[in-house]
């Protein structure tokens, strides 16, 4: 009898396991497309929480909008697909476009334990109303006489604040090509007072652009999946790098780039006899026998026999035959005080390409930046969608590990106002020096070391800030900016400097005559 309990227990265990095994599958989607819309992982929320918080509106599955502090933009999303539909009454056109693409906008959030609690009807309204609110609000930012009524965000400034915090958190987002297919496919028709065709992406740019968030166009042809990647889009070189990173856990010495087998670049470096791997890079090494006559000419096998490449008497082998890579210091650059102080020159770049940062004949490049109360937002939510997204280079996040090594305090940022790189809407230099220096924390170094490209800009600068020559002209050139400053401002100082002098060569030469006489 126990034993039939047993066995009978075992048996509804292992049916209510199966049919839960299949009902988890049964909901996964047939085709797999990775996510691109992240939850911000918990070491960097916690540096700043207000910095990925919705403070107005919640866009997308992932916030919680019944809370009292953004239910009172639900509403407004109601009025916003009310006046849509007034102007483009195919309804069911719409519907049935969020229908078909529910499982394609689903696959879009990695955090899919979330959206398994919503049910596709309660899924594709939200995604409706929201697409509806972004395209209204867009249009509604480039042509303030499309509204026929007082608009309540427009019309406050701080909620237009607001509004812009929340519409760059990559928590907050819906995947882009829904408002887009709104806006050219269903809209369709031309609008008063506006260009014939024009694309959806130069509306979201004019929407930053009013904001005072002044970027340009991504190039590239690329569209962006949500408005997080279409700012980093805009602040990235047109060309993206997307080479595989080289080893760099060699020491000194240089690694081996493995992208490629090349036979005929031997690595000048000791074998070792006791190890079937190669010393310097960790590839398996090759005898010297495994490599066929015909594929070596007379001065390689010269090379091998003389030692010049990896060849040992007791153990004669061959390495990778990749080529070696060079040194790379990629030591940390001076702060631009000291940079300064050192004769390098500080001139501010054009367009809105962040990390187009250039050091050339002494002068120090970097683009303009303003900053203000949704920078720090701005710059962590980047930071976040690099550090989920599998990318390389990390753009943004390097433009940031350099800023923070060439801003240590106040008077770095001094030096970057001074010259028109920063334009600083904050309370004083202090505040953005700490902004600089936080932005960091809690990221992952270890991933940017390998794809710094700011590296060799870093090496340049200090090797030129130790050359004594630049040094001292510095100091010449800094002495007669304070001569100028503190003795020559006016004409009447200068006049003071001149008629002084006189005076005491007048004097001296009285003082010779009368020694003279006596």
């Amino acid at each position: 009898m126990v034993l039939e309990q047993l066995l009978s227990g075992q048996k509804r265990v292992r049916e209510k396991l199966t049919s839960s095994i299949k009902d988890k599958l049964s909901r996964l989607p047939h085709s797999y497309r990775s996510p691109c819309i992240y939850r911000v992982p918990e070491r960097l929320r916690k540096v700043n929480e207000e910095a990925f918080t919705p403070r107005l509106v919640s866009i997308g599955p992932l916030h919680d909008r019944n809370k009292p502090h953004l239910q009172a933009m639900e509403d407004y999303k109601l009025r916003c697909l009310r006046s849509f539909l007034t102007r483009y009454e195919n309804v069911f056109a719409i519907v049935d476009f969020i229908v078909r693409e529910e499982a394609a906008i689903r696959q879009h959030y990695e955090d899919q334990t979330k959206l398994s609690t919503l049910s596709s009807e309660v899924f594709c309204e939200m995604i409706l109303l929201d697409s509806v609110f972004m395209v209204q609000l867009l249009l509604t930012s480039y042509r303030r006489t499309y509204k026929k009524e007082k608009d309540e965000i427009f019309d406050k400034h701080w909620m237009r604040c607001d509004l812009l915090h929340d519409m760059i958190l990559i928590e907050n987002q819906i995947p882009l090509f829904v408002p887009r297919t709104l806006y050219s496919n269903i809209v369709g028709q031309p609008l008063a007072d506006m260009p014939d065709k024009y694309p959806f992406t130069n509306l979201v740019r004019d929407y930053f652009c009013t904001e005072g968030l002044h970027v340009s166009l991504p190039a590239g042809g690329k569209q962006p999946r949500h408005l997080v990647e279409y700012l980093r889009m805009a602040h990235i070189p047109q060309v993206e790098h997307n080479g595989a990173a080289e080893q760099s856990n060699i020491e000194a010495g240089g690694g081996r780039s493995l992208s490629r087998p090349r036979w005929r670049e031997f690595c000048n470096c000791c074998p070792s006899s006791s190890s079937t791997l190669c010393c310097c890079c960790f590839a398996p090494k090759k005898m010297a026998h495994d490599i066929p006559q015909a594929e070596l000419n007379a001065s390689e096998q010269s090379d091998i026999e003389a030692g010049g490449g990896r060849s040992c008497s007791s153990n004669p082998c061959c390495c990778c035959f990749a080529p070696k890579l060079e040194n790379k210091r990629n030591s940390p650059p001076n702060s631009a005080k000291q940079l300064q102080e050192a004769g390098v020159k500080f001139e501010k770049g054009r367009g809105s390409c962040l990390v187009d940062i250039k050091f050339v004949k002494g002068t120090l490049t970097v683009p303009g930046l303003k900053i203000n109360e949704w920078t720090e937002t701005f710059f962590r939510n980047l930071i976040a969608f690099e550090q989920c997204e599998r990318m390389s280079p990390r753009h943004i996040s390097d433009y940031i590990i350099f800023m923070d090594r060439l801003i240590n305090t106040y008077k770095d940022v001094d030096v970057l106002i001074y010259n028109k790189i920063f334009e600083n809407h904050l309370n004083d230099s202090k505040e953005v020096s700490e902004l600089f220096n936080n932005l960091y924390k809690e990221t992952t170094t270890e991933l940017f070391n390998k794809t710094d490209h700011f590296a060799k800009i870093s090496d340049e600068l200090n090797d030129y800030s130790r050359d004594c020559w630049h040094r001292w002209k510095a100091t010449w050139y800094n002495w007669k900016v304070n001569l100028k400053e503190d003795y020559f401002k006016s004409p009447w100082s200068v006049i003071s400097v001149v008629a002084a002098f006189v005076l005491l060569v007048l004097t001296v030469v009285q003082t010779a005559c009368s020694v003279t006489a006596l």
